[in-house]
């Protein structure tokens, strides 16, 4: 029984990883698309409780329930504070995008 070399096992899989069903890759496309509209959603409120209206206690809350469902507090910030329309879904999900390309996921 031969083995195959590494750099042919390597690119095998890698071939495999692009033939997938396209289901998976939808769960992946569904599952950015939900966690985005999180963050889009958590924005809003935020922008509203601190930038609108001054509500300490309510921007406290939400805070605290941004901690408590481990939420990224810097792709939060950099939505609150480097969009200029809250209520521009576009503009919201570029900035979101821009983000996602600057930071490494696997960073703690």
């Amino acid at each position: 029984m031969t083995t195959m070399p590494k750099v042919l096992k390597a690119a095998s899989q890698t071939i495999r990883n692009l033939l997938k069903p396209a289901a998976q890759h939808s769960f992946s496309e569904d599952r950015l698309r939900n966690d985005r509209q999180s963050y889009i959603t958590m924005t809003r409120a935020l922008v509203e409780a601190q930038l609108e209206w001054r509500d300490a206690e309510l921007s406290s809350r939400l805070w605290k329930d941004v901690a408590d469902r481990g939420m990224d507090r810097g792709r939060l910030l950099h939505l609150i504070y480097s969009v200029e329309a809250h209520h521009d879904d576009e503009a919201l999900q570029n900035a979101d995008a821009a983000y996602l390309q600057l930071v490494d996921p696997r960073d703690p």
